[in-house]
């Protein structure tokens, strides 16, 4: 696993295509424990464009890691 000094307690958003023949998405998950609020997403029917092969479905998963960020922040003031 590739782990950080300390672990990063802000929400974190991680989204892979699952069809990503150039960096793939398993590697992506053994950082996930780095991120105790992290969400992690892997989008079928998306490669390495994901955002432009499932637009819809990146847009909902920024707004709502917004929104977790926008709170986060809140509360850290």
């Amino acid at each position: 696993m590739d782990a950080i000094s300390q672990p990063c307690h802000a929400p974190t958003l991680i989204v892979t295509g699952r069809q990503d023949s150039i960096v793939g998405y398993r590697d992506a998950w053994a950082i996930l424990d780095n991120y105790p609020r992290g969400t992690f997403a892997v989008l079928d029917r998306a490669g390495h464009g994901l955002y432009t092969e499932q637009e819809k479905l990146c847009h909902a998963l920024f707004d709502e890691w917004i929104d977790r960020a926008e709170e986060f922040a809140e509360a850290a003031e």
